[in-house]
């Protein structure tokens, strides 16, 4: 038993083919599989997917690239609440957080001080609907554990996964004295600085994931990934660790299960 706890199956990537993509995960032993959204559009289309496969779950939130696109954050994030709200599959807020990068030649894709007003707000919706939470951050660390240091001092404490980890050793060590958790991919078959953090990083704090249709693993790099990938992910966090790939699957699993409520 495997789950893929963040893949994109609501993405464009997978109109044609979505249905084939989850048969074949389900054929290489992947039990649920977790979709979030990125904005609204996407949000919806996650609980679409959804429901439409017993074995997928959704969560609604809007990505930091995102927030520009977003005019009013009080009426985004109530529309948020609702589609949590409405459909029983939702088991999360995110993916939310926020994202520094800038490509290359390319203007700021979004503001720093409204990338963390709408994350303080999804937070503050995971809070209150009691769901944990996906949470992305990129070349924004210290903005990042600075914005949530507050909501740690609280008695009702955020639950949730740092997905796709690429911190440093500092905020790997911060994460897991809150224990969240921290989602890895398959760029830990060929990202050595990555493989470290895997190292790093308790099993009971680690959760398989593949991004897909991103970050597709070795040998099928460059091709779309798909959540049956997971399995190679999941063999390679046995490699680093010098464990079994059955411990790997017995933990994981009963982390996924414990963070998101899945039976």
């Amino acid at each position: 038993m495997l789950i893929d706890t963040h893949c994109h199956l609501n993405f464009k990537a997978f109109t044609e083919d979505r249905d084939e993509v989850v048969k074949r995960a389900k054929r290489a032993g992947i039990s649920f599989m977790i979709i979030p959204g990125a904005d609204p559009q996407t949000s919806k289309k996650a609980i679409e997917v959804a429901e439409k496969f017993k074995d997928c779950f959704a969560a609604v939130g809007i990505h930091p690239h995102h927030t520009n696109k977003i005019l009013d954050f009080d009426q985004a994030v109530v529309d948020l609440q609702n589609l949590a709200q409405r459909s029983k599959k939702v088991i999360a807020i995110g993916e939310t957080g926020l994202d520094y990068y800038q490509y290359k030649g390319e203007p700021a894709i979004s503001r720093k001080d409204n990338q963390q007003e709408l994350f303080k707000k999804q937070v503050e919706l995971s809070l209150k609907l009691n769901l944990p939470l996906i949470l992305h951050c990129r070349q924004a660390f210290d903005d990042f554990f600075d914005l949530l240091s507050s909501y740690f001092d609280q008695p009702t404490r955020i639950k949730g996964v740092l997905h796709c980890f690429s911190g440093g050793l500092a905020h790997l060590r911060q994460a897991i004295k809150w224990r969240l958790f921290l989602g890895f991919d398959g760029n830990i078959s060929y990202d050595k600085r990555i493989q470290g953090l895997v190292l790093e990083t308790p099993l009971d704090r680690l959760l398989l994931e593949t991004d897909s249709p991103l970050l597709t693993p070795e040998p099928f790099r460059g091709q779309r990934n798909e959540p049956k990938n997971v399995k190679i992910v999941g063999r390679w966090v046995a490699k680093i660790k010098g464990i079994t790939f059955p411990e790997v699957m017995e933990v994981t699993t009963r982390n996924s299960k414990s963070l998101f409520n899945l039976c």
